[in-house]
């Protein structure tokens, strides 16, 4: 039995009989354009319901990599902190030190989102844009950025 391929047909907002200047091999029957333009890049109308709530779904993601991100930290502050101390020998007080550190930056990231979080939806709300903080986007960098260095020179100094 031969297979059967869909036809795909996108209506566009013509009339019939409406042309264009410079529309050439364009077929206009029953308000339908047929020309490869129109059958093959569609014309995308969104309605503000839906970019706004595309928007918010985009805030929500954002928010949930700022809590990723924490994990993250927090699984660090875990590990650096908690369990490396408890299988070297000598040296436990920078690991200790260094877990706090990772702590202290998976608060700081929680907090972060729902400061970030708060601006956003405000925003939205006002039809209006939230950036971020130039300062808080510093801080978080070099935070992690000591944290990470840090860490790499006790692993380093470790005999």
């Amino acid at each position: 039995m031969p297979s059967v391929e869909p036809l795909v047909v996108v209506a566009t907002a013509a009339t019939a009989g409406e042309s264009r200047p410079g529309a050439e091999g364009e077929q206009q029957e029953s308000g339908i354009r047929s020309s490869w333009h129109d059958l093959y890049a569609p014309v995308v109308s969104q309605s503000d319901d839906d970019i706004t709530r595309r928007t918010r779904l985009a805030a929500e993601r954002t928010w949930l990599a700022w809590w990723r991100s924490g994990v993250a930290a927090a699984t660090a502050a875990v590990g650096v902190g908690g369990v490396v101390p408890q299988l070297v020998s000598g040296g436990r007080t920078a690991y200790a030190v260094l877990g706090a550190g990772y702590a202290a930056l998976a608060a700081a990231m929680f907090v972060g989102a729902a400061v970030r979080r708060r601006g956003v939806e405000r925003a939205l709300d006002s039809g209006g844009f939230a950036a971020v903080s130039d300062n808080a986007v510093l801080a978080l960098t070099l935070a992690a950025t000591v944290l990470a260095l840090g860490t790499l020179a006790v692993i380093v100094a470790q005999p």
